[in-house]
């Protein structure tokens, strides 16, 4: 499945925000469980984990594979790379 939601980047971290892009949409759009439900989510998360895993090189050796995993698409996230990806659903409040 071609990822239709890759933004143009210039810069040396392109090609990283291309494959983070595309493993989160790849891995939420076949997902077949339930995200509201805690058990479905924690699977789309650990799968979601092991792809960006791979998408960024790290070692599946590493201890703390997971941490570097984090740190990099938390610095990707912060720095606005992922474009329309977010982390969570932000809740719509009435504006009285």
């Amino acid at each position: 499945m071609k990822c239709p939601c890759v933004l143009d980047c210039s810069d040396e971290t392109s090609d990283l925000v291309t494959e983070v892009q595309c493993t989160l949409y790849t891995t939420l759009s076949e997902f077949d469980g339930n995200v509201e439900d805690e058990n479905g989510l924690e699977s789309l998360i650990e799968v979601q984990f092991e792809a960006l895993q791979k998408a960024m090189k790290v070692s599946h050796k590493a201890a703390e594979a997971r941490l570097r995993v984090s740190k990099k698409l938390l610095t990707l996230f912060r720095a606005g790379k992922l474009g329309q990806f977010i982390l969570d659903d932000v809740p719509i409040t009435k504006v009285s």
